[in-house]
């Protein structure tokens, strides 16, 4: 299906490591990656759209813009979707979990383990959004500590005179 939008070839989208594992474990090919990477190229990035997530061009417009049958994008597509990094809905093929092209989600999970941000890419937008509520609620659990600890000094730690003097006469230029 066409969605009425302008399609533009500004902008960027970080991509995580992570993703890599698809092909490691045999549930992607490279030449699958390679579609998956223009999907979400084309993917409408704006949560405020109607069709946050979609896909906005056809696979007729996609192929025709990069010299490809348009069988073999739809193909991929099907793969895909098969995968669990893309679903339909309505006619419309949607990225399965679009935050995890987006700056703040990539950044939070690349500092995470690759199986557990792996996993992420094929939860759907929804599914993150409990996730957020469950973490919200738990901050209203009485007794539930959820801001770090503040440590006031170096002998809080629990470190010897020897290690806070060792770590005082530290030259942190060094490398």
């Amino acid at each position: 299906m066409n969605i009425p939008q302008k399609v533009t070839y500004k902008g960027w989208f970080p991509l995580l490591r992570s993703i890599f594992l698809y092909i490691q474990d045999g549930a992607l090919t490279p030449t699958h990656f390679g579609y998956l990477i223009v999907f979400v190229s084309q993917m409408d990035f704006d949560k405020r759209h109607k069709y946050y997530g979609a896909i906005i061009r056809t696979d007729g417009e996609i192929s025709r813009d990069l010299g490809l049958s348009e069988s073999s994008v739809y193909k991929n597509r099907k793969k895909l979707i098969e995968s669990g990094l893309l679903y339909e809905k309505d006619f419309i093929t949607y990225i399965k979990n679009p935050v995890m092209f987006q700056p703040y989600w990539a950044q939070f999970y690349a500092s995470k383990p690759p199986l557990l941000s792996k996993k992420q890419f094929s939860k759907s937008h929804d599914e993150i959004d409990e996730m957020k509520d469950n973490l919200s609620k738990k901050k209203e659990i009485p007794g539930y500590i959820h801001e770090p600890f503040n440590v006031s000094s170096k002998n809080n730690l629990g470190l010897s005179t020897e290690d806070i003097d060792f770590i005082n006469d530290m030259d942190l230029n060094d490398e």
